[in-house]
């Protein structure tokens, strides 16, 4: 059996439902062992969530980034999850996956990394192909519409899986 593809979603609360939404278009996979999805959702009471998040991201072979206004804006994000990400993908080839939930300044937003304010690496987040157009947000979808770009994102996410089982 072929291991499974551990996914890092990294989302901010108030995304929370589109997060919920795309979590039910992987359960056939997770539910034929190809994916392991985790957010902070996963979390058990009494968790030392800096620490699990760390390691999840430590382990992940893909991620993917709910982006809108609210994600941009995340301290934790801007300060924790993308430098650890944007870190990975440099030294390990991590595919990151943006998913554009809202119309926001996506385009025009750089982070640093490994150190969110020193660097000394900066990477403008828009130069990583997303998953659905940027002027085509979730939020801007009927669901029949979302449910497509949700599938082709569970479908890139198995295409990824297929190549690392190889």
């Amino acid at each position: 059996m072929n291991p499974r593809l551990p996914i890092f979603l990294s989302y901010a609360d108030e995304d929370k439902s589109y997060l919920n939404e795309f979590v039910t278009h992987l359960k056939l996979l997770q539910m034929q062992d190809q994916v392991c999805a985790w957010s902070d959702l996963d979390l058990a009471p009494g968790a030392e969530w800096e620490r699990d998040i760390g390691i999840s991201i430590d382990s992940a072979r893909a991620a993917v980034l709910f982006v809108s206004q609210h994600f941009l804006a995340s301290d934790f994000v801007r300060k924790s999850e993308l430098p650890r990400l944007l870190n990975e993908r440099k030294a390990k080839g991590l595919p990151i996956l943006p998913l554009i939930v809202s119309h926001c300044v996506f385009s025009l937003t750089t982070f640093k990394y490994p150190d969110p304010d020193l660097g000394p690496d900066e990477f403008v987040l828009s130069s990583i192909q997303t998953v659905n157009k940027p002027h085509e947000p979730l939020s801007s979808l009927h669901q029949n519409q979302r449910d497509e770009v949700f599938a082709r994102l569970a479908g890139q996410l198995h295409k990824i899986w297929k190549r690392e089982a190889g």
